[in-house]
């Protein structure tokens, strides 16, 4: 009797043993942790909108805005438009700026250059990039000319937004903000212009 009590003792011991052995060599479960659904936030992060990290209007572009011989007011219709920040494009005709419908345009005479400058600049300085949405409806647009050299801006005043291109074609992608208190002057040389602002 004692011997099988002896022999199951030593079973059970053995048991034991076999089982912390085998909890030792078993890998510890790996716990996945589900990954973040990204935010509207990250996708504007990561959107084609990108803003650009100091405000100002490219210094190529503010050279010949700065000298220009010419300076236009361009309306656009922002509806039905086929601008897209990531596409170069060619489209600039007539009756088209960057893909949009032209409105219509104004030759902005010498004496209206330096207010139009002065509102141009004062729109850029008073915004921070932190202030603008990250939209994009643009309804008026610049061209500037001198030396044979052009600049262009595509302006969103709704968005508070601008994209800038230079003489060469050369696109300036990151988006740089602008205040609506610039609209007023562009809107009003426009009508004097004999040209219907929506």
């Amino acid at each position: 009797m004692r011997y099988l009590i002896g022999i199951l003792m030593l079973t059970t011991l053995l048991s034991c043993t076999v089982s912390q052995s085998q909890q030792a060599v078993e890998p510890e479960a790996t716990v996945t942790t589900p990954a973040a659904t990204p935010t509207p936030a990250a996708y504007n992060a990561a959107s084609s909108l990108s803003r650009s990290t100091k405000n100002e209007i490219p210094s190529a572009a503010k050279r010949i805005i700065d000298r220009a011989e010419k300076l236009e007011i361009i309306l656009i219709n922002p509806v039905g438009g086929t601008y897209h920040p990531n596409v170069e494009y060619k489209l600039n005709s007539p009756d088209r700026y960057y893909g949009y419908e032209m409105l219509g345009k104004a030759l902005v005479s010498d004496v209206k250059a330096r207010e139009l400058r002065e509102s141009l600049y004062s729109g850029v300085a008073v915004i921070s990039m932190g202030e603008s949405a990250m939209c994009f409806s643009p309804r008026h647009g610049l061209r500037a000319a001198h030396g044979g050299k052009t600049a262009e801006l595509l302006i969103c005043f709704h968005c508070m937004n601008f994209y800038t291109y230079t003489a060469d074609g050369q696109r300036h992608p990151p988006m740089n903000a602008i205040s609506r208190e610039a609209q007023p002057v562009f809107n009003r040389l426009l009508k004097e212009a004999g040209i219907q602002v929506r």
